[in-house]
């Protein structure tokens, strides 16, 4: 099932010998205006996130290994659940008031990039209890 305000951009990967470039953000992806990118690490089998924003939108890409990211929308109380994978990059577009956890479902570090298109504020960020 889809959640209003979500969005799934499949993303090219240019790879040769020396390694790999991913475009993430592109002006078409995002608003104008600036908050934050931010790189996280997650070591298997733990959970980060797990919250929501009233006001801010994330948009999530794994770089490295695989997770499986949990949304819930808080107003209609849907549900999505997908599998991402740094070997395959998704920029995965969450709006306010949509829970969202992710779970590194791999054998390596999970590397999550991400851009919030405000800048953090605590006043901002729910605590939720997704169980990915």
């Amino acid at each position: 099932m889809k959640i209003k305000g979500v969005k799934i951009t499949n993303l090219g990967k240019f790879s040769d010998e020396r390694g790999y470039l991913i475009k993430v953000i592109k002006k078409e992806y995002v608003p104008k205006k600036f908050g934050e990118i931010y790189v996280t690490l997650t070591k298997p089998g733990f959970i980060k996130a797990n919250h929501y924003h009233k006001k801010t939108t994330e948009w999530f890409c794994v770089l490295e290994g695989k997770c499986v990211l949990l949304l819930k929308d808080k107003k209609t109380n849907t549900k999505m659940k997908m599998a991402l994978d740094g070997g395959k990059p998704q920029l995965v577009k969450i709006p306010p008031f949509v829970e969202h956890a992710t779970k590194n479902i791999g054998r390596k570090d999970m590397i999550l990039f991400a851009y919030a298109d405000e800048p953090y504020d605590p006043s901002d960020t729910v605590p939720a209890n997704l169980k990915p």
